[in-house]
């Protein structure tokens, strides 16, 4: 029989006529063909093999069902899969999703609400609106002891306006002051963290150094490890790299011609980690050209054979604090950004840094007013192009 499925909503009253008609529904659907009321006579009793418990059948509840906690990582991947195997951005997604649902009754126009005021300009300066995030690479390996942060990056990512900042820290700057530690070179603040306080511990030593030195406050971090790095270059199928100048280091065993290179994970980390024949600065440059190739990666191919490759290479080299939802935001963002929303901004020599000697190294000496200036100030610059981000026209070119 057909059903009216407004009976379940109705008062109380009406809950034992909707009650009767569930019931005649259940069993029509079972092939029986019992009347509404069985027989409750002894006899009709005694050939019932037993009383269920849950017949007649239950009204269904209308209550949502208590949810399991899902893995984090499905929820991602299941992300991942909706921006990139279906070739469009997540506006692109729900316009379809619009497309597929049924067109609603129309309805009478509500009144007009009244005019709301506009909401008051955000004057806070540019780097408090953002969402800032520390970003280390270690050259920490298995079984040694001691190890120092070779990649150090804040990315301002600001939501609202959709762009990006990237500020890069050589790893030779020293810091007069360190809390609970002596004067040391940046590079080691968060090992010495994480020796008083593991877990954790260094990127916040670092993230409250930085806060007071830049003025810039540090919300989440992400420290990889390098062999974390090769392992995910190799998981998405390697990188695309225009080489400017010849690098020659025989110590890390690499020669790279100027052009164009595919590059495997092995390949790149020492591209990005060879220093002998170049500088600190260099460096700095061919690392942020490197993290735009794994992202071009990322974008341009269809990783959803290797999603579970690539998670199997991060979940062991990369430590965090970015919680779910905010992981699910960037990545969304992250996948439409344009390169000419991109602004870089590398702490370098003369107006920044000085060289010179300290404890017996070759450091530099930061001009800490000076950057917190120039840093407030990352999004007045010129964006990058394409190119720059590629690495054909990097700010510290060498050759």
């Amino acid at each position: 029989m057909p059903i009216n499925w407004r009976w379940f909503t109705r008062p109380c009253a009406t809950r034992r006529a909707a009650s009767r008609i569930w019931t005649n529904f259940g069993r029509n659907r079972s092939g029986t063909s019992q009347p509404a009321h069985p027989s409750t006579s002894g006899s009709a009793r005694a050939a019932a093999p037993h009383k269920r418990k849950d017949w007649p059948m239950r009204m269904p509840s209308f209550a949502p069902a208590p949810q399991r906690m899902q893995q984090p990582i499905a929820l991602l991947v299941l992300v991942v899969c909706l921006l990139l195997v279906s070739g469009c951005r997540g506006d692109e997604l729900a316009a379809r999703a619009a497309d597929l649902a049924p067109t609603p009754t129309p309805s009478p126009a509500p009144p007009t609400p009244p005019p709301t005021p506009e909401p008051t300009r955000d004057t806070r300066p540019p780097l408090e609106r953002t969402i800032n995030i520390l970003l280390l690479g270690s050259d920490q390996r298995p079984n040694e002891p001691n190890w120092r942060t070779d990649v150090m990056m804040i990315i301002a990512v600001d939501l609202a306006q959709q762009r990006v900042g990237v500020i890069s820290i050589p790893r030779d700057v020293f810091l007069e002051e360190i809390p609970q530690h002596q004067p040391n070179k940046i590079n080691v603040v968060d090992y010495l963290g994480e020796q008083d306080e593991p877990g954790g511990g260094g990127p916040r030593l670092l993230s409250s150094i930085l806060a007071e030195r830049m003025g810039v406050r540090i919300d989440y971090y992400l420290r990889f490890g390098f062999e974390g790095f090769r392992k995910v270059i190799d998981a998405v199928g390697g990188i695309e790299v225009d080489v400017e100048c010849t690098y020659r280091d025989g110590m890390a065993g690499l020669y790279l011609a100027p052009g164009h290179h595919t590059m495997d994970g092995q390949l790149a980390l020492k591209y990005v980690r060879s220093r002998y024949t170049t500088s600190d600065l260099d460096r700095n440059r061919r690392q942020q050209q490197v993290i735009w190739a794994v992202r071009q990666a990322v974008v341009s191919k269809n990783l959803l054979p290797r999603l579970p490759a690539i998670y199997t290479a991060v979940s062991g080299s990369i430590e965090t604090d970015i919680d779910l939802i905010t992981a699910v935001r960037l990545l969304r963002f992250g996948l439409d950004l344009e390169p000419g929303r991109v602004y870089r901004l590398a702490l370098a020599p003369p107006e920044l840094l000085q060289p010179g000697w300290r404890l017996g190294m070759e450091v530099f000496v930061a001009d800490w007013a000076a950057i917190s200036h120039i840093t407030q100030r990352i999004f007045e610059r010129s964006p990058m192009t394409a190119a720059e981000m590629a690495g054909a026209q990097g700010e510290q070119r060498t050759c």
